[in-house]
């Protein structure tokens, strides 16, 4: 602590008032636990230049150090009105949201991610686990296989699939025509065949996955068992 204190005076000597050094000094204060004075800093330094990222995010990490998730939620909003493009902040304001259970707000987090990064299968993966999580398995079902086919063989992603498909195998027809409909893309579609095929080949590519992945002694056997009964539910 003594060598970074000498350092930030010799910053300070070296460039008076700047947003930078005072950036670093309340970083110092946030990791000696002092953040109510380390808040104070930020704010100053926004007062001067609201439109200082580091001095935003810096100050949306303290509300979250203090627990005060809500202000954090609306700095992060007010911060992403301006900076769209910002993947990270996305995905963070997509989490506070669901430590709230708001899955219709972290949902719309992912699909602002999706947009921007279309590609990318992760962002697929946990718009998938919120859809499903809420209950909404038809529109849950495309986006793990959208995973797939991205990433192929993603564990997660089959598992979801395999999910998906066991609990719509259990709804009558009508139900599942009827889910499927009302999707927010109306070009996809489901009928039971297709959906008990994309659950037979889940339960076959984690069964691969898994058989060679788990090898040699009594509780990889052990877990081979479980994974295989639970396969065949």
């Amino acid at each position: 602590m003594k060598n970074q204190k000498k350092c930030l005076e010799n910053l300070d000597k070296r460039f008076p008032e700047s947003p930078r050094v005072k950036i670093l000094k309340g970083m110092k204060l946030e990791a000696e636990d002092n953040l109510d004075a380390a808040l104070s800093m930020y704010e100053n330094i926004l007062q001067d230049d609201d439109a200082n990222v580091a001095a935003i995010k810096r100050r949306i990490a303290v509300y979250k150090a203090k627990g005060q998730d809500q202000q954090a939620i609306e700095a992060l909003t007010k911060y992403l009105d301006a900076f769209y493009s910002d993947a990270e902040s996305w995905l963070e304001l997509s989490a506070l949201y669901l430590s709230f259970h708001l899955y219709q707000q972290a949902g719309f987090c992912l699909e602002e991610l999706i947009l921007l990064q279309p590609q990318n299968h992760f962002y697929h993966l946990k718009y998938a686990e919120i859809l499903y999580t809420s209950d909404n398995i038809t529109v849950a079902l495309k986006e793990f296989c959208r995973v797939v086919e991205l990433c192929e063989d993603n564990v997660r992603a089959l598992l979801g699939i395999k999910l998906c498909t066991s609990r719509l195998l259990n709804l009558p027809t009508s139900a599942i025509t009827s889910s499927a409909s009302s999707s927010t893309n109306s070009s996809f579609s489901l009928d039971m065949k297709t959906i008990s095929d994309l659950n037979g080949l889940a339960k076959e590519r984690l069964s691969i996955i898994y058989s060679k992945n788990q090898r040699g002694g009594n509780s990889a056997n052990e877990i081979k068992i479980v994974i295989s009964d639970w396969l065949v539910r």
